[in-house]
């Protein structure tokens, strides 16, 4: 009955491991004005997203790189966050509602720290729609 029992703890344990990562509702890739694949965004709807840069952005010294995202006209831009650099990082957003197709996302160049307004205030770096993933 011992054995059997650490067997089952072993193999549940185990098997925890190999649940699948939670998939995206929505993945972003983030252009420049040239069309040059800058980030891609990947929105769990949950208050969370990741941002993985694919290709070198310069940030000047004093500023910091934005992450938006603009869930309704109604709403208006809200921020996922200032990041530190342009690498991939976990974005805690605010409370948003549930990430659609097509939803607009952007990274801006803001004063260090992020925007002084709340609102989008520096050039856009990239820009791109999302696309709904299945579930």
């Amino acid at each position: 009955l011992a054995a059997a029992l650490v067997l089952g703890v072993a193999l549940g344990l185990g098997g925890a491991g190999l649940q699948p990562a939670p998939a995206p509702q929505v993945v972003a890739v983030l252009l420049d004005d040239q069309g040059l694949p800058r980030a891609v965004i990947e929105d769990y709807g949950d208050e969370t997203a990741q941002i993985r840069f694919v290709s070198d952005v310069e940030v000047p010294q004093g500023f910091s790189i934005q992450a938006w995202t603009l869930p309704s006209a109604e709403m208006g831009p809200r921020s996922l966050g200032v990041l530190e650099g342009p690498s991939a990082a976990r974005l805690a957003g605010p409370d948003l509602p549930r990430p659609t197709d097509a939803q607009l996302y952007e990274i801006t160049l803001e004063p260090e720290g992020g925007s002084p307004t709340g609102r989008p205030t520096g050039p856009i770096i990239a820009k791109g729609l999302a696309a709904a993933q299945g579930t």
